[in-house]
């Protein structure tokens, strides 16, 4: 799983609980605060342990907390992505457009 996920998660919980929270998490998953600047790919089991860790420190389900980090990570996701977005296009029109992206860069791949 690319880094930029771990990254906008470890933002939400810093910017909408605070530092000692994140580092609550990170103990109570298992990693330190340096681990996650080691490597642009992590296995999905990093983010998985990360996520049960802010379940239990947040009282939170983890729906939950990918619901509230992507509400806060996506107007950065469209501005950064707004020049592959046609005027007009609503939500499904873009996830339309990102799945078939995805097919087109999968065959390209294999």
């Amino acid at each position: 799983m690319h880094a930029a996920i771990h990254v906008d998660l470890q933002r939400y919980f810093v910017e909408e609980h605070s530092q000692s929270i994140f580092d609550r998490i990170l103990n109570k998953s298992g990693f330190t605060s340096t681990y996650f600047e080691s490597s642009e790919y992590f296995q999905d089991t990093d983010l998985e342990l990360l996520l049960k860790a802010a379940t239990e420190v947040l009282g939170m389900t983890r729906e939950e907390i990918l619901l509230a980090n992507g509400i806060k990570a996506a107007p950065g996701l469209l501005e950064n992505f707004k020049a592959f977005l046609q005027d007009g296009w609503n939500t499904l029109d873009i996830q339309m457009e990102i799945e078939s992206s995805n097919c087109r860069f999968t065959i390209e791949i294999v």
